[in-house]
């Protein structure tokens, strides 16, 4: 799900392990006026949210907003 309210755009993903262990569902604020990116993550499996941090990490340093 996504949508914008003012100047930030908000976004959700979710997804589940694939041995479907657990779920982590993320929320994405992205503020336009400041460029800046504000995530919270929750999931059902706290003995890999910091693998799951890690690789959002690795995926988003691949980005350039100008």
């Amino acid at each position: 799900a996504s949508g914008q309210l003012g100047a930030e755009l908000k976004f959700f993903f979710h997804c589940q392990l694939l041995d479907k262990s657990g779920f982590f569902m993320m929320e994405c604020l992205f503020n336009l006026q400041t460029k800046t990116l504000l995530n919270t993550v929750k999931s059902t499996r706290p003995d890999m949210d910091q693998a799951f941090e890690q690789f959002i990490n690795g995926v988003l340093s691949k980005f350039t907003i100008g």
